[in-house]
């Protein structure tokens, strides 16, 4: 009973106002995400390296120290379809090259991928307030400064860095995932690769649980961190703002992004995990690939930052 209490305990949305960083929780238009501010502090980022982890795929480390310097804030969830389909309505922005599905012979047509359906293998469709997939570091950049003009100059949005989401994701918590228990435990907590998928799906791996989704699930249907934040882990893989480097080594301490050597700023950084994500991946240290900036995937998504000095 009392590990079922400390879990929930950690999963509590923010509700005070975080000291020196202005309100709780803002929004700066209608179709703009909910922006939540984030407490300043330090905490360990990355994972100490093992002989069974052989920095193989996904790996995020070495462990450092990182003190977040400025404060900011991160939208309560990840970009959904309706608010993407709004900036794309509005903007007139138009996506060049096509999005890549992860399925393609389970599909009739892979040239019909797109964020507006990403064409899941069930012929199920994604509902407005589930995350948008299908957009690149690109298209996610060109949202940003959709919504920082939709703000009157009051905040500049951008993408997290590797920092700041981490930072976030952990929310004060120091282990592999934010949440108490085994490895099991996490359908309780985030839309992972799970029984559901492996139904479907039955040539990936999944954790041994049920999480009730396939695919993707509403941003707001599991409970949110102790930071306010829903999806920190699992439902869409998220761009962050970071050149490619193949460790932490050379990251900032200061909480900013890495757009340096020895980082290729031709590859960009992954975050999070998806819901095809098996326990290998669903961590909070996790890195995912490095795809270039114009990538676009059916598993793969963002949510903004923003400023707020």
């Amino acid at each position: 009973m009392l590990r079922m209490i400390i879990g929930l305990m950690l999963f509590v949305p923010m509700a005070a106002k975080a000291e020196g960083q202005g309100p709780a929780s803002f929004k700066d238009c209608a179709d703009c995400p909910e922006m939540v501010a984030i407490p300043l502090g330090s905490s360990t980022m990355g994972e100490p390296e093992s002989e069974s982890q052989n920095r193989k795929f996904g790996w995020g480390g070495p462990e450092i120290k990182v003190t977040i310097a400025k404060p900011y804030a991160l939208a309560k969830t990840e970009t959904t379809w309706a608010q993407f389909a709004a900036f794309m309505s509005e903007s007139g922005y138009r996506q060049e090259g096509q999005c890549r599905s992860i399925w393609e012979k389970r599909i009739p047509d892979p040239s019909k991928v797109s964020w507006q359906d990403p064409q899941w293998p069930d012929g199920t469709k994604q509902k407005d307030d589930e995350p948008v997939v299908c957009v690149s570091w690109e298209d996610a950049y060109a949202y940003a400064a959709w919504v920082t003009k939709k703000s009157d100059g009051k905040h500049f949005y951008t993408l997290p860095t590797e920092a700041q989401f981490e930072y976030a994701a952990r929310a004060g918590t120091t282990g592999q995932r934010p949440w108490p228990g085994a490895v099991e435990e996490s359908c309780k907590y985030a839309n992972v690769g799970d029984k559901n998928y492996l139904r479907i799906i039955p040539e990936y791996g999944a954790i041994n649980c049920d999480d009730g989704y396939a695919f993707t699930s509403s941003v707001t249907h599991f409970p949110a961190n102790a930071f306010g934040l829903h999806d920190m882990l699992g439902n869409v893989w998220e761009w962050a703002r970071d050149c490619r480097a193949e460790d932490l080594t050379a990251n900032p301490r200061n909480g900013t992004a890495l757009e340096t050597v020895p980082a290729d700023c031709k590859r960009r950084v992954l975050r999070s995990s998806g819901f095809s994500s098996a326990e290998w991946y669903t961590r909070t240290t996790t890195r995912g690939g490095d795809p270039v900036p114009g990538t676009r995937l059916v598993v793969l998504g963002f949510r903004v930052a923003a400023s707020v000095e």
